[in-house]
């Protein structure tokens, strides 16, 4: 929860979930009763040689997750 202006508590705005991971039974049994997806992405990561590696980013109110496999 986020404090607004006028002292009220309002909802966390919840981002684009790109990847579609809210539909994932997998991912949401992992996560705590009280988490929610804010955002999930799919990002380029480079290694030291230079190689391209694709990485699926899950990001919750509770944490910042690399899945891979259906796992944190």
């Amino acid at each position: 929860m986020v404090e607004s202006g006028n002292s009220r508590m309002q909802p966390i705005p919840i981002g684009h979930d790109h990847l579609n991971f809210k539909h994932d039974e997998e991912i949401m049994k992992q996560l705590d009763t009280n988490e929610h997806i804010v955002f999930s992405c799919k990002v380029l990561k480079y290694n030291r040689f230079g190689m391209k590696q694709e990485r699926y980013l899950l990001l919750t109110t509770h944490q910042l997750c690399n899945v891979k496999k259906q796992e944190f």
